[in-house]
């Protein structure tokens, strides 16, 4: 797999309840154009980021940095996927999924700090 600009990498982190929280150490803010790939230091686990709408950006904005060829938003990545190319500006939200040995932690109601916000701002100089 060829290299990301940014690696992105998801950490534990325990929440006011006692709850372990996944959570991507996001370097914000990113610039548009760079490539970015998540990981954890688990090498057999699984990350998956999904996209979800941002209640402080406006009605109609991209859910998401990234994009398919075709110009469709992806909406999940995970640690297997290559380095995905940041093609849209602006605050998005992500809620984050770690699977290690058959067991997922991730976003819930006992976990909502488990994700972050991904701020990209213009292109790469």
């Amino acid at each position: 797999m060829p290299k990301a600009d940014i690696e992105v990498e998801v950490k534990f982190v325990t929440n006011p309840a006692g709850h372990q929280e996944p959570r991507p150490d996001l370097p914000n803010p990113m610039k548009r154009n760079k490539t970015v790939h998540y990981f954890t230091s688990d090498p057999s686990a699984t990350v998956r980021i999904d996209f979800v709408p941002n209640p402080s950006q406006p009605s109609g904005s991209p859910l998401s940095p990234f994009v398919d060829p075709n110009g469709n938003v992806i909406t999940s990545i995970t640690n297997s996927d290559p380095p995905m190319k940041l093609q849209k500006d602006g605050e998005f939200s992500c809620r984050c999924f770690v699977t290690q040995n058959g067991k997922t932690f991730g976003w819930s109601e006992e976990t909502p700090g488990a994700g972050g916000n991904h701020v990209v701002k213009g292109p790469n100089p």
